[in-house]
Order: structure tokens, then sequence, then C-alpha cells
């Protein structure tokens, strides 16, 4: 619509997003254009809401993907929030970096049970663009749930846990590049570049 703050969807698709608090546009994104998100350690959140809410637009089976380019090395002592629609602590979805370099995907189903997968910690040098990938897949039924993350198109976590099948109807609008409130798992910003967001509502 061109209002102010709208950050538009390339893909067609008319699922334009709003820009939040110091979030800002970047000429060096990895394809054109990306979202440059600054150091913020506070629950005031600098990032882009999508306006896409995650359980019932996507639903019980989904993939998020896109391009980072961390400020830091991906080691650092500082974790960094990714992707997030938590409302509630207790009812968390979120991808995130732990400190250390560990991707953590974590999300919630309807009765409050969470799933988590952890990669193993990723070394990357501050400046490198990385594509990261989370998906779920839920289904009720004894270990019939599984998340994955990938890195640059290569798994790094699988894990399979049991669920109900059907995602937490809390699970707000998804945010780019930092938490969602002050129930997120951690208020650190990704502190760097993002682009190309990919949200699909299959595994």
């Amino acid at each position: 619509s061109g209002a102010v703050g709208e950050v538009a969807d390339s893909s067609g698709n008319r699922q334009a997003g709003v820009r939040v608090g110091s979030a800002a546009s970047s000429a060096t994104g990895y394809v054109c254009r990306g979202l440059d998100v600054p150091a913020n350690t506070t629950s005031t959140s600098s990032a882009v809401d999508t306006l896409l809410d995650i359980d019932a637009a996507i639903g019980s089976s989904g993939s998020l993907g896109l391009w980072v380019r961390s400020n830091v090395v991906w080691t650092s002592a500082n974790a960094a929030m990714l992707l997030d629609a938590t409302t509630s602590s207790t009812r968390p979805f979120f991808l995130m970096r732990n400190g250390g370099g560990a991707l953590r995907f974590m999300i919630t189903d309807s009765l409050g049970a969470t799933l988590t997968a952890t990669s193993g910690a990723q070394t990357f040098a501050a400046g490198t663009w990385v594509y990261v990938t989370a998906t779920w897949r839920l289904a009720s039924g004894s270990n019939q749930s599984t998340l994955r993350i990938y890195v640059n198109g290569a798994l790094a976590a699988s894990t399979p846990g049991t669920t109900n099948g059907i995602l937490h109807s809390s699970i707000g609008t998804l945010f780019v590049g930092d938490n969602r409130g002050s129930g997120s798992a951690t208020p650190n910003s990704a502190n760097g570049q993002l682009d190309e967001l990919r949200v699909y509502n299959y595994e």
C-alpha cells in the first residue's frame, strides 16, 4: 500500500509486514535490500512484524528460512533472536542463536507441551551470510512430531517428540530479527542483517 513503515512482500503473495522500533532497510542485503537490526538487549523490539499469525495461517506443518549475517562471531556469548512468535514465556515459538553458537528452535502445542531442536555450535565469522531453515511437522501420538534445523542446506538438528498435533492458539504473528515481547527466550536482537525470509505451510 506504500504506508509508512510497510515492508513489502516481493513474493507476490501480498503478505506485507511492518517495521518495528529501530529496524531499518539495508542496501547490502543478500539479494537486494535487506533488513538491518541493531544490537538491542531489551524487550522493546527492533524487528519486522510479518503480520503472519503462525498457528492460524501456517498450522501444524511449516518451514521458515532466511539469510542471516551476524555482526558478531556466532560463538559470541550473547544469544540472538532470529524469529519469534512467542506471546507468553510458557508457550514459546522461536528460532534463536544461543550464546556459544548453537541454533535453538522451540514450539508449543495446544495443550502446552513444548518441543525443542538444538544444533551443535556454529562457528561462522562475523559478516558471513548463512542460510538458516527451521521446519516442523506436528502429529498426534508418541514421537510422531519432528523439528528440524538446517544450516546452508545441511541438516544440523532433528528432534522427534510427542505433541497433540496442533500449535497453541496463543502463538502470535512472526517477528523477524528480535524478540516479540517480554515473554521471549532472550531480549537480545539478531544484531545483524537478514534477508529473503520464506514461510511455507509444509515441512
